[in-house]
């Protein structure tokens, strides 16, 4: 029976409650052979609100509303109260966009990847060509980086001759020692977060 007060109840299944007297038998403690099940707030008719959502998905309800306002997820239904309410199937999706933005993907090239999923399309080739261009953007960038770091080994190998060489408390002229050299190439950065999520659109493949 529910305790009143207490955010989660557990109730025995209905067709079994008349085979035992509850008075005597029914508690919250594991009975071998019996089968509790978790009812809470949160989870109604198979459908669960934004904070069970976020809750298995470890995505804050306003990171989650962003979503569905970008499109990544589809539109919530919604209780007579206003609550948005999600299928159990919705938890695979998040998990799904979270791995997707880790390996680099935008939030604009998932949308249109879901919407066209939604609509009965075949985004998979699309999917792989993408991921493809990112790894080459990686190993391109790791490239740089290891130019980048053997230049930076060996400047600082320069300054240390000349700050072994200069007085104690006497500048060495570090930075004059960098200007003094060929001019060094640039190496590119990482875009900002606002042009890596900006709107684009994405050429089928």
């Amino acid at each position: 029976m529910p305790r009143r007060g207490a955010e989660r109840y557990w109730f025995l299944p209905r067709s079994e409650l008349g085979t035992v007297d509850v008075r005597s038998t029914l508690t919250l403690e594991c009975i071998p052979g019996w089968k509790l099940r978790e009812v809470t707030a949160e989870t109604r008719n198979g459908l669960m609100r934004i904070g069970e959502l976020a809750r298995r998905t470890g995505v804050s309800p306003d990171l989650l509303r962003y979503y569905e306002r970008r499109g990544l997820l589809p539109k919530s239904s919604r209780t007579s109260g206003g609550y948005r309410e999600y299928p159990a199937s919705i938890v695979k999706r998040v998990q799904a966009i979270r791995t997707a933005v880790a390996l680099g993907f935008a939030l604009d090239e998932l949308a249109q990847i879901f919407k066209m999923r939604d609509h009965g399309g075949a985004p998979c080739r699309l999917v792989r060509a993408l991921a493809g261009k990112k790894l080459e953007a990686i190993d391109e960038r790791l490239k740089e980086l290891t130019r980048q770091r053997k230049l930076l080994a060996s400047v600082l190998l320069d300054w240390d001759d000349l700050l072994a060489k200069a007085a104690p408390g006497a500048r060495a002229g570090l930075l004059d020692a960098l200007a003094a050299n060929e001019p060094l190439p640039v190496p590119s950065t990482p875009r900002p977060l606002r042009e890596r999520f900006g709107r684009r659109t994405i050429q089928r493949r």
